[in-house]
């Protein structure tokens, strides 16, 4: 039997998510992901074969009870990100004035869930800036926000993070101060009985400059 970690693993006919032949079979068998196979029976084989203790009532190929899909969302963490990102814009004059519409990315937050899935979240603005003259300093005209999303990372097969988002701005004439209380629904989906899942939450707070 084969060590990998603090698991033994036994030979198990999982085939790798690449290869998945349709969404009703997702299975892992990735050589350093064959611990969730054993874990969380994530991989459900030709039909059931020798899963262990119960699994009988779940017909997803997740067949693990609730007190194994309650581990598995217990074991993820959520670690605050604080980077940002210019989608540029082109500058247009128009009535005297020069502006440049464009958007903002606030990665937030990444959520460490098994081995190698960390799927990143980070909140969209669109924002525009304003002056007079060319050499003048930009200035904040508009600062809204528009989105939380995935933007990075992999989610682990069988959960689903659904991400919200509230956000307030102070705008002034140089800085927009975003205040951000955002949330993060954390499910198994395969629970055929019962619904399992798990709330995470960060606030935030950042200082946008508008010549930055």
């Amino acid at each position: 039997m084969e060590v990998w970690g603090n698991c033994e693993l036994e030979s198990r006919d999982c085939v790798p998510l690449d290869n998945c032949e349709d969404d009703n079979n997702v299975c892992v068998g990735l050589t350093t992901e064959q611990c969730l196979c054993e874990l969380y029976q994530i991989c459900d084989g030709d039909g059931g074969g020798d899963g262990g203790g119960g699994g009988g009532d779940n017909n997803g190929p997740c067949n693990m009870t609730e007190e194994l899909a309650n581990e598995l969302l217990n074991s993820a963490t959520i670690e605050e990100l604080d980077n940002v990102s210019t989608e540029d814009g082109d500058i247009v004059f128009e009535n005297d004035i020069y502006r440049k519409p464009h958007g903002k990315s606030w990665e937030v937050a990444k959520i460490i869930e098994f081995i190698s899935y960390i799927p990143t979240f980070s909140l969209k603005f669109t924002v525009t800036v304003w002056k007079a003259q060319l050499n003048d300093p930009w200035k904040w005209e508009s600062f809204a926000y528009s989105t939380i999303l995935k933007t990075g990372g992999s989610e682990l097969p069988c959960t689903k993070i659904t991400p919200s988002a509230t956000v307030s701005i102070a705008l002034g004439d140089t800085e927009a101060v975003a205040q951000a209380d955002c949330n993060f629904e954390y499910t198994i989906i395969c629970q055929v009985n019962s619904s399992v899942f798990r709330p995470l939450n960060i606030q935030k707070t950042r200082t946008f400059y508008s010549n930055d």
